[in-house]
């Protein structure tokens, strides 16, 4: 227990122990900075820490996501791709690397990441759900299904899940099958708009089979 928490120490603040409380406030003024939406100020509150530890895995962590609010995606994967390479084992880090690639549809390097977390963790439920949606983009259908329906018997309600596997039938023109599973998120999340429009396109290849 002990070697975890130095592990943790040594993760999260990157510093010696006399400069720890200018680091948690840093990271505090930072999380009510996000939680605001404030994203550039959320980052900005980070980089005077960055600057004496431009290799510290939490920091770099922390500011690939923020970049990737801001849609900064390139800074976003040169911070994630530090975080990698400052703890390797990391899964975090890699989901973390996937987001900008994905936000900027470049598809072989993000199928490249979420394969190496799932070779990992196969059961990964965001390295399955984000392949899926890559799958999906690249016309990989068939592959898709596989990962979300493997993943579903492990997370049968959630939403996020039955929304993709909803994408994939509607782009296989399976109208009664993605009808059906639609309807079943739709009892779940009824708000959800995009189901809503899913089955919309679904009545329209009905109507034209």
């Amino acid at each position: 227990m002990r070697k975890l928490l130095v592990l943790f120490v040594l993760l999260l603040w990157a510093a010696p122990l006399w400069a720890q409380n200018e680091v948690a406030e840093a990271y505090q003024r930072s999380y009510a900075l996000e939680s605001a939406q404030d994203y550039p100020r959320a980052a900005a509150a980070l980089i005077p820490l960055w600057e004496v530890h431009p290799q510290g895995y939490t920091l770099n962590l922390r500011l690939g996501w923020l970049y990737y609010l801001q849609n900064k995606q390139a800074n976003a994967i040169e911070h994630y791709t530090r975080a990698v390479q400052a703890y390797p084992l990391s899964l975090e880090a890699r989901l973390g690397l996937s987001l900008p690639y994905l936000a900027q549809r470049r598809w072989s390097e993000a199928e490249q990441i979420l394969t190496d977390v799932l070779k990992r963790d196969h059961y990964n439920f965001y390295g399955n759900l984000y392949l899926a949606r890559v799958y999906r983009f690249e016309g990989k259908l068939e592959l898709a299904e596989t990962l979300l329906m493997q993943t579903l018997y492990l997370y049968p309600t959630n939403s996020q899940l039955l929304l993709e596997w909803g994408e994939v039938l509607t782009a296989q023109n399976k109208v009664e099958q993605g009808r059906q599973v639609l309807a079943d998120l739709l009892v779940l999340d009824p708000e959800n708009l995009r189901a809503k429009a899913l089955l919309k396109v679904l009545a329209v290849a009905e109507r034209h089979e």
